[in-house]
């Protein structure tokens, strides 16, 4: 046998029959092969509980009343931002009697499903910034699927050579944090990306332009000429919509004044609105299918996203799009 200190009911009626013969612990340790630690605390057992059966134990008894339960998650709930640390010492005080732990407050918590969790980052909304989202809303409400399909949506975006710019998550054994298998590669300078601007329709996915360096507002001004516009003259029908979001390139007074020029009509878009363009979702789909080629330089990259944003998409997928708008 083991070291160990407890024994099943079986052994304890053994030892207890041979201390009842007068054995000597250390004899009965021998003769069992076991510790003598474990014949004392079974013949202690027998003589507190008069059984050698196992008896159930005794709850520990907690720290905290119900009293204490209820104020704890009160404080919590009126402020959700104090740690179990702040919360103990503002109810407990730094004299503590009752040797209640951070980790005890923690435990009550999470017993009335309070768990810490990391704060989302979202943007300092003001009242004004509220009343513009909520007129948005008010006022598309009631657009039909027709109506957003004439719509033609707009954005930059960028696509890294090697690997996204996040976080990217791996499920490894322990301690095998730095095995190459599990390790994210990176190079020196990143490897490089190419930063493309591109816009789509409920008509199709229209052209894409490379951006050269970082865009100002008069290389933005020569894509809408150059590309967006005989796009959008060409599939689009005589009424339809322009939409790009409040990037400062893109409300310059140049790009302004080119738009009123051509009689282009603009999507008013909210300030520090959620981003609810749908352009995301394509390119979400061509990201995950341009991460799938190993490209051996930026030219090779842009090439590989040209050819995955023609292939046919799945009109389905920008319908589905459409609806989930009209339905919202």
């Amino acid at each position: 046998m083991g070291k160990n200190k407890s024994c099943d009911k079986s052994t304890r009626e053994v030892i207890i029959k041979l201390r009842r013969k007068n054995w000597s612990y250390k004899k009965i340790a021998d003769h069992l092969q076991c510790s003598k630690t474990m014949v004392f605390h079974a013949v202690k057992h027998f003589d507190t509980y008069q059984t050698t059966s196992n008896v159930p134990r005794v709850p520990k008894q907690r720290k905290t009343t119900p009293r204490d339960d209820r104020n704890i998650v009160r404080m919590a709930k009126q402020n959700p931002f104090k740690g179990s640390n702040e919360l103990r010492k503002e109810y407990f005080g730094e004299n503590n009697p009752s040797a209640i732990s951070a980790r005890t407050i923690r435990r009550r918590l999470v017993e009335e499903k309070l768990h810490g969790r990391i704060a989302r980052k979202v943007p300092m909304l003001k009242l004004c910034h509220r009343q513009a989202r909520l007129a948005f809303a008010r006022k598309y409400e009631n657009w039909t699927v027709r109506q957003w399909k004439n719509v033609l949506f707009s954005d930059e975006t960028k696509i890294n050579r090697v690997c996204s710019d996040g976080k990217r998550y791996v499920r490894r054994p322990p301690n095998t944090a730095f095995d190459p298998k599990y390790t994210k590669v990176t190079l020196k300078h990143g490897g490089g990306n190419v930063k493309i601007w591109g816009c789509f329709s409920g008509h199709g996915v229209g052209p894409v332009k490379l951006i050269e360096g970082n865009m100002d507002q008069f290389q933005y001004k020569n894509i809408l000429e150059e590309t967006m516009l005989p796009y959008a003259e060409g599939v689009l029908p005589v009424i339809w919509t322009f939409q790009h979001d409040n990037d400062p390139k893109h409300t310059a007074r140049t790009v302004k004044e080119f738009l009123t020029a051509q009689s282009v009509s603009v999507l008013d878009w909210p300030a520090n609105s959620p981003d609810l363009n749908p352009i995301e979702n394509l390119w979400f789909e061509v990201k995950k299918k341009v991460s799938n080629t190993q490209c051996g330089n930026l030219r090779e990259l842009y090439d590989v996203f040209l050819e995955e944003q023609k292939r046919p998409c799945s009109s389905k997928t920008f319908f589905k799009v459409f609806y989930f708008m009209c339905s919202c």
